[in-house]
């Protein structure tokens, strides 16, 4: 079983993306063994989207130093290792990793596509036009490995 875990707020500008790809593959035919999960800014609280499969794709605005819009994968024991600020909503992503990792026996195989943000304005539910660019080649992107599943997970490494 594939879950795609799609993150973000979309109240705040791009970092709305997570939930935005998610709305998309939902209205696609998708796999059966593949299941989508918009998780919004669940933070702890998507700890079970992380049991009862073998791999989990998350999504996840990012600032990855690049141009706003462009995407790659990210390797989440890297992301893992990150300080964790635990002041921030629910601790960020790299907290979810540690927990994950900590708490959910077997571990499924985690990957990342993390999209480069332009802006994040709270109260501002739009994305910037470079990113609203990226959506349908991210989710191209997660329709190809969903239907490759599970050949097509590690095929970015």
């Amino acid at each position: 079983m594939l879950h795609v875990l799609c993150f973000g707020n979309q109240l705040h500008g791009d970092d709305g993306i997570g939930p935005r790809i998610a709305s998309n593959l939902l209205g696609e035919t998708l796999p059966a063994q593949t299941k989508v999960f918009d998780c919004g800014i669940a933070g702890l609280n998507a700890l079970p989207f992380f049991t009862d499969c073998d791999h989990v794709l998350m999504i996840d605005a990012c600032d990855l130093g690049d141009s706003a819009g462009s995407w790659r994968y990210i390797d989440v024991n890297e992301l893992a290792r990150q300080e964790v600020n635990t002041e921030d909503h629910g601790g960020g992503l790299s907290y979810l990793l540690n927990a994950v990792q900590a708490i959910i026996d077997p571990c499924p195989v985690l990957g990342l596509i993390g999209v480069q943000i332009e802006s994040v304005k709270s109260f501002h539910p739009e994305l910037s036009p470079c990113v609203e660019n990226a959506v349908d080649t991210v989710t191209k992107e997660v329709l190809r490995v969903a239907h490759c599943w599970p050949h097509a997970v590690n095929d970015h490494e």
